[in-house]
This record gives C-alpha cells, sequence and structure tokens, in this order.
C-alpha cells in the first residue's frame, strides 16, 4: 500500500494503529505539498493521499472525512494564556510562527485572516511543521494548531480555541478516478476514514 499525506503529525499514531491489527502489510508513505501529493496520485506512485485541504484535479476524487477545528497555541507565559476563548482581532498584532508557502494548512490559515481583514505578521516561516510549536514554547510567537495536531502537546504550550466560524480545515482522501485498489489498499483507505472519524476525534 502507498499513500502520500500532506501533514506530518498524525502519522505515528496511524501507522502504529494499522500495523498492530494487520502486521504483515507493507506500507510506503510519501510526505508532500498538496501540488507534489497531486502528481504523485496522476503518476500511480501512490494509492491515495490523505491531505488537510482539498485537492482539485478533473481526475482526482476528493472525499472530506472530517472538519479539524483550528486552535491559537501560545506558550503557557503569554497574556493569553488565561483566557477561555479568543477572537481573531485580539492577535493581529501578535507575531506569528508559521510555514512557509504552499502548504495546504498555511495556505488556509492566510485565507482565513484576510477574510478578516487582517495582514499577517510572521516573525518566523519555517518548512519543517514540528518547528512551529518548539518556538511557540519558547515564548517566541503564537501559531495556529490543528485539533489533530494537539495530541501530547507540551506542558509549555496553552492552546485556546477561537471564536470565528472559519478556523477549521478539512481533511480528506484523494486518489485518481480510474484507479485500481487493491483488496489490501482499499482496506487501508477504510482504516484511514475510520480512524480519523473516530479515533481522533
Amino acid at each position: 500500500v502507498s499513500f502520500a499525506i500532506t501533514f506530518p503529525h498524525v502519522m505515528p499514531s496511524l501507522i502504529q494503529s494499522y500495523v498492530a491489527l494487520h502486521p504483515n502489510i507493507k506500507l510506503k508513505q510519501y510526505q508532500a505539498v498538496s501540488e507534489r501529493a497531486t502528481q504523485l496520485i496522476l503518476n500511480n506512485d501512490v494509492d491515495f493521499a490523505i491531505a488537510s485541504s482539498e485537492i482539485e484535479h478533473k481526475d482526482v476524487i476528493w472525499e472530506p472525512i472530517i472538519q479539524d477545528d483550528i486552535y491559537l497555541t501560545i506558550s503557557k507565559d503569554h497574556p493569553f494564556a488565561q483566557y477561555d476563548t479568543i477572537n481573531l482581532q485580539q492577535i493581529k498584532d501578535e507575531r506569528l510562527i508559521g510555514q512557509i508557502e504552499g502548504y495546504g494548512f498555511q495556505d488556509r490559515i492566510d485565507y482565513i485572516l484576510e477574510q478578516e481583514g487582517i495582514v499577517p505578521n510572521y516573525q518566523i516561516e519555517v518548512e519543517d511543521s514540528s518547528a512551529i510549536l518548539k518556538l511557540v514554547a519558547m515564548n517566541i510567537g503564537v501559531s495556529f494548531t490543528p485539533k489533530q495536531a494537539l495530541r501530547g502537546l507540551d506542558e509549555q504550550i496553552v492552546a485556546i480555541p477561537i471564536d470565528n466560524a472559519l478556523c477549521y480545515r478539512m481533511i480528506g482522501l484523494a486518489y485518481k478516478k480510474a484507479h485500481y485498489f487493491t483488496e489490501v489498499a482499499a482496506s487501508f483507505k477504510t482504516f484511514v476514514t475510520h480512524y480519523f472519524q473516530n479515533d481522533i476525534q
């Protein structure tokens, strides 16, 4: 079974859960931004992609799985750490830590901020998303983090719900319309859907 994923946080627990049930199945996983994921699908290099933004192409089917709410993540030493909720206008002047352009989640954040008339003040932009929360813990800036990435959160970090109807992303599966799924690949696809809809909620 081969697949691509556009966000790395959930990978270890997803694979651990699957391998525990199917120890003899071989998996090949690619990490990819949306554009590369699309090409991997079209070239039949993967059976499907797990993506945090819709992959739009005439030959690709997109199946939304879950809505993943977005939180503001800050150091416990930040003045906002005592807040129960926060709105985007309250953070418009904050120093942000985010990913570089081209990643689906970052594009979603920029869209949300644009809809609120906010020009983001990115102090640091990184390619490795795992570095973002480490920088937040150091109180260098604040970041936006999806709910599924909050598991095992550093005790130095506080996650605050955002009072905004747009603060979510859709996680879904994308695959080529004409792709033939082996029985094993189809089973893994079903497992992934169940995992996101049940195990990480």
